[in-house]
């Protein structure tokens, strides 16, 4: 079986770089397997517009969807991320969840008490489905 994932955009990211604009891209995992998308230079609302094929060997994996900042001196910067359980892909209707904006996560959960008091708006749109 296959995961088809689409990563369309993004909107509202943090500024990450010093000119208050971002250079984001999405690193995508489903296990071993692992894809990463374009980078969009000097974007808070970045459009990425592309597909991605997993072949799925185990249901109780996660999607792991990250956004982060590349940085051409240092590593790059985390902006956030998403994790979708499989199982929820494959209990909806015609196997695919449409397209869904998710708001991005921090890594742990002492950063995410931390970042409630935000009122920017962090955003990911995605789309999902499960080919045979």
């Amino acid at each position: 079986m296959k995961l088809l994932v689409q990563v369309i955009g993004a909107r509202g990211l943090p500024s990450m770089d010093m000119n208050g604009l971002s250079d984001p891209y999405v690193r995508i995992q489903l296990g071993k397997q692992r894809a990463k998308t374009r980078i969009v230079k000097k974007s808070l609302n970045p459009l990425w517009d592309e597909e991605f094929s997993f072949r799925v060997g185990d249901l109780r994996e996660e999607l792991i969807v990250s956004v982060l900042d590349e940085d051409k001196y240092f590593s790059d910067d985390f902006i956030g991320q998403v994790k979708l359980p499989l199982a929820k892909v494959m209990d909806a209707d015609n196997l695919s969840l449409g397209t869904v904006w998710y708001q991005l996560q921090p890594r742990s959960k002492r950063a995410k008490n931390q970042e409630c008091g935000n009122a920017t708006v962090h955003g990911l749109i995605i789309s999902r489905r499960s080919v045979c």
